[in-house]
């Protein structure tokens, strides 16, 4: 249901929750032509259970999708985003009909991604609820979350774990971790990681922490090359003066 989704919010690692984006997949005629039109948030504002605002929606969650116009308003009644390949340009107006009923929209931009997603049209939700007769339901979350990158703890089983365990993996932003929290949220969701975009980001993470540390070793270094180079120097500004007092008998400690 689409009322449950700001639980997400709710759950002990919403902290590490970016954005998420619900989708419902719809199969329709595109004037005349099969295709699949997909019913999303696009860019949306609500107040999560602890008050907080929260903009989230697919430009929140694919921000690396690029439009040539703009994006649909989520409160539009006619207005769609096509993907590259449906040839259509912003502006063009396409007939839509599916199981449930058909609509006149409006393209307002046109999407490249280089995936599957340049031969859907993109509607806000409540179009895509409309034309498939499923109002507040939807198919599909996609959730963009900050994640600490496996480890050893991670990736053991959690019903092997001991109680201090569980609660140490519960409660870091491992994507396993994240994933049961928000199977717990959604009763009778499925949460699946996408591992691609999960090991890419953790190992982006993994890479940052040993530029972290090649640099402050670096700034080490050159801390100890600058004291010995200061201590050399007063060594050679001093020699007149350490050669008479070893002449003089002084320990070579001196």
């Amino acid at each position: 249901a689409e009322a449950d989704l700001p639980r997400l919010k709710g759950i002990f690692g919403r902290n590490a929750i970016s954005a998420f984006a619900p989708f419902l997949y719809v199969p329709a005629r595109l004037n005349g032509r099969p295709a699949v039109l997909v019913g999303a948030w696009m860019d949306r504002e609500f107040r999560a259970a602890d008050g907080e605002q929260f903009r989230t929606g697919v430009r929140a969650t694919n921000p690396t999708w690029q439009v040539q116009g703009a994006w649909p308003e989520d409160s539009a009644p006619d207005q769609a985003l096509a993907g590259r390949r449906l040839e259509l340009r912003p502006g063009d107006a396409v007939q839509v009909k599916a199981t449930a009923g058909e609509a006149q929209l409006r393209v307002t931009g046109v999407l490249t991604t280089g995936g599957p997603e340049e031969d859907q049209l993109f509607v806000p939700l409540g179009i895509a609820q409309r034309l498939a007769n499923v109002p507040g339901q939807v198919r599909k979350v996609q959730i963009s979350a900050l994640i600490k990158p496996d480890d050893d703890l991670a990736r053991r089983d959690p019903a092997a774990m001991t109680p201090a365990e569980f609660d140490r993996w519960y409660c870091t932003p491992y994507v396993g971790s994240i994933a049961r929290q928000v199977q717990e949220a959604l009763p009778g969701a499925v949460a699946r990681q996408i591992r691609q975009v999960a090991q890419n980001q953790g190992e982006v993470l993994r890479k940052t922490e040993w530029l972290m540390l090649l640099v402050t070793a670096a700034a080490l270094a050159a801390s100890a090359l600058a004291i010995s180079s200061a201590t050399a120097t007063v060594v050679v500004e001093r020699r007149t003066e350490i050669a008479l007092m070893k002449a003089l008998g002084s320990p070579g400690w001196l």
